[in-house]
């Protein structure tokens, strides 16, 4: 187990919180207890997972290949689907492509998910997959489990794969228990593999431990990981003004960076606030599905069939 791991299970064991400094050029955000949030009726605040770290991808240094024209920073909204108006209607309407990754099921999930395409914002399923900690984060009735039985797990996939009308990849929600099961990772990108080939995935990295990027790479199903959260639960530690400035300096860097946001207030203000910034400045804002071609990390092994 590497120092920074070994440091990341000390501190979740203990339910410590971990700010790390960006000027030491370290891209681990935040570890940090999260309590449930209100019922299905509060769209602007988010249910997520615990333990949660983020990691920046490598650099993309790679022989042979062409650096991207200028920086580009893709941002995902995720857990939409409570409703179409409020502040997720204002999203809608930002001056920049988004990626929405929306939960199957809700009441507004293909409202939603059709007025985001129509809009040109890219659209993802997002996936609820089991958490470590079920006692206090509640995936949902038509979750993922690790020790449920292979063939429940595959039905319920099956009908969670056909909940919106149309979508481009797949990202998880919550699974920091199954995304670190290479058995369940296997199993669940086998089956998106056999429903549509064209499907990338995006690991949203809510645990250290994730093997999403090395089974996808085995079965054959493009991936990508985001690299850091926008928001957290509190905003005295985690402050997307701030945020949205790390975002900026690892797309400096590396020519292309991920971030993670919820609907909720302060985020979307500060989202708003750094796009024409960023437009200004050169960079592009792009759909998850424009950075594919650029990183070729994301590209699969091969695969087998399925």
């Amino acid at each position: 187990m590497g120092v920074v791991a070994l440091i990341a299970t000390l501190f979740v064991a203990a339910g410590a919180s971990l700010q790390t400094r960006a000027d030491l050029g370290v891209d681990v955000a935040v570890f940090e207890e999260v309590e449930n949030q209100p019922p299905l009726e509060r769209p602007d605040t988010v249910e997520m997972d615990t333990p949660r770290i983020t990691f920046g991808a490598e650099d993309h240094a790679h022989e042979g290949v062409d650096p991207p024209p200028g920086p580009r920073i893709a941002l995902v909204f995720d857990d939409l689907g409570y409703r179409t108006d409020g502040l997720a209607g204002e999203l809608l309407e930002l001056p920049a492509k988004l990626t929405f990754a929306i939960l199957p099921g809700l009441r507004a999930s293909r409202a939603f998910a059709e007025s985001a395409s129509v809009r040109g914002h890219e659209v993802i399923l997002h996936l609820p997959l089991e958490p470590v900690d079920l006692d206090r984060h509640d995936p949902g009735h038509d979750a993922l489990f690790v020790d449920l039985d292979p063939e429940e797990n595959r039905r319920r996939l099956s009908e969670l794969l056909e909940a919106l009308p149309s979508y481009l990849g797949i990202s998880n929600h919550m699974g920091s228990r199954f995304s670190s099961d290479p058995g369940s990772v296997e199993l669940l990108l086998r089956e998106v593999r056999r429903h549509d080939r064209s499907l990338f995935f995006l690991d949203s990295r809510t645990t250290p431990y994730s093997v999403i990027p090395e089974q996808a790479r085995e079965v054959g199903v493009p991936c990508l990981s985001s690299n850091l959260f926008l928001d957290g639960t509190d905003p005295k530690r985690v402050r997307p003004p701030v945020q949205t400035r790390r975002l900026r300096r690892i797309a400096d860097r590396r020519g292309q960076a991920i971030g993670i946001g919820h609907v909720r207030h302060e985020t979307v203000e500060a989202v708003r606030e750094a796009i024409p910034r960023w437009q200004a400045d050169g960079i592009r804002l792009v759909g998850l599905s424009d950075l594919m071609h650029l990183d070729p990390r994301a590209a699969p092994s091969g695969g087998s069939s399925p």
